[in-house]
Order: C-alpha cells, then structure tokens, then sequence
C-alpha cells in the first residue's frame, strides 16, 4: 500500500518536472554546483601537488629554544640532518602517534630523540639495552627532558611504572629491532606498554629479514585494521603486509634482488 501510493506521487511529480541541467546551463551548474561539492569530486592535478607539498613540508621550523645546541648550552651541535629529522618526526607523532627513526649508527639518533622528549615536554620513559642506560641517563639530564630510563630486561617493571601514572607518555624504544619478533613475550609486554602514548622506535636495521619485521614495530602504536598510514583504497596494514610477506618470500626463493629491492622501495614510502 505505501509503496503503490508513493510511486503514484512520484509518477505525478515527475510528469511536471523541468530539467535542471541541460547543455545550454552545464558550465554554470558545473561552476556553481559541482566544483563546490566535494564528495566523489576528483581534485585537479595542481590542487593534488599542492596538498603534496603540504605534506612533504608540513613540519614547523623549530624554534630557537628547542635546537640542541640551545637546550644543551653548546654541548651539541645544530647539525642540519638532525635538525630535519626532529622536525618531520614530530609531524608524524602528532599525525600517527609513533614514528621510526631508522639511520645508521653514529649520526645522532639518541640526539634526535632527546631533542624530541624534549620538545614534546611529556613524561618520557626510555626502554634501552643494559650497556646504553647510562648514557641515556646522561642524556637525559643534558637534554632536560622529564622522565626515567629502564633496561630493555626489565619490562614488566615499566609496564608497572606505566600503568600507575594514566598521563599520556612518551615512549622511546632504543634498539627496537630487538622485538621484531611478535611472539615473545617480550613484544607482548612492549606492546601493552607503548598502547595509548607516543612511541619513538629508534634502530640502525629495522628491516633485516623481511617484511613482518617492520610490519611488528608499526603495531605497536598503529592498530593494522584502522591505520592512519594508509587510506581505505589502498587496503589496511594487514593485507598489505601480508601481500609484501608473500612476494618477498617467493623473490628470496628466486633469488629475485630486483624484486626485494621493489617491495622494500614501497615499504619505505608507507613508512
């Protein structure tokens, strides 16, 4: 009954419609209607470049007071490429909640997180291996940023530590390739620990065997279902992970070099 009275009316408001858009008033429905729409309209190629540059330069310039020859009264210098790296960095924490620090060892990536505990100016708790935790603490106190360093064999203890104060914190994991490897506990116990703060992973290979490697240190401040990194087109974490998983072990049997240096490129660019 409802359906037949409503497709009466229909068929009578139709039979008086005028049509709205026809070729003598396209461009000025095109220009009044449509390009003020934004749902399902593709954005021109100039304003795609420039919501990429925005992207790629978004990061504040920082401010005199937070560089690390500043903070450290001269101890250390402004060295551009660190300059460069606490800037993104702390455009991707504020964006994504975690970040991956990944260079070589010797160019400063303690320096780089320090500057950034600084910076942030939240609680801080540092998880480092037994042999670095002094220079932490002394990095800590030259960098004067909040906050208590732990051994990496002691992660209950900062699980306590974290669970007793429900401030938000930042999370600063040196070495972090040691928990690629999501079935241990040791992974289990970080990953409780870095839920709900900031994390800042700092390693000189975070992708050395393949990659699920990267893939364990992104869940621990990403959700894979509901990642910030990528967007719905492109799939979630998971099924992309799953899908480089696969071809980067049918190009290790194939001894496929080409291939692997491929899915590493696109691993680098999610990252």
């Amino acid at each position: 009954v409802y359906y037949n009275g409503a497709k009466q009316l229909f068929d009578e408001m139709w039979e008086d419609s005028v049509p709205i858009v026809s070729e003598d008033n396209f461009e000025e429905f095109k220009k009044r209607l449509v390009e003020k729409t934004w749902i399902s309209v593709v954005p021109s190629p100039q304003l795609l470049y420039i919501r990429a540059l925005h992207e790629y330069f978004e990061a504040q310039k920082l401010k005199v007071e937070f560089l690390p020859s500043q903070i450290t009264e001269n101890k250390f210098y402004d060295l551009k490429y660190q300059l460069d790296a606490i800037e993104r960095a702390i455009s991707i924490l504020n964006q994504h909640n975690g970040v991956i620090i990944a260079d070589v060892v010797g160019l400063g990536k303690t320096v780089i997180a320090s500057a950034i505990a600084h910076v942030l100016r939240i609680r801080t708790v540092v998880i480092a291996p037994p042999h670095l935790v002094e220079n932490w603490q002394a990095y800590r106190f030259d960098f004067d940023f909040q906050g208590r360093v732990f051994s990496s064999g002691k992660l209950e203890e900062v699980l306590d530590f974290v669970i007793s104060d429900e401030s938000e914190k930042l999370i600063i994991v040196d070495e972090a390739h040691r928990y690629r490897n999501e079935n241990t506990q040791s992974y289990a116990t970080l990953h409780k620990i870095c839920q709900g703060n900031k994390v800042v992973l700092l390693s000189a290979t975070p992708f050395n065997n393949r990659p699920s490697d990267i893939f364990s240190l992104l869940k621990l401040f990403q959700a894979p279902t509901t990642s910030t990194f990528v967007n719905k087109k492109q799939g979630d974490l998971q099924s992309i992970f799953k899908k480089f998983n696969e071809d980067f072990l049918n190009a290790e049997r194939n001894g496929d070099k080409r291939k692997i240096e491929e899915i590493s490129s696109k691993i680098r660019d999610i990252i």
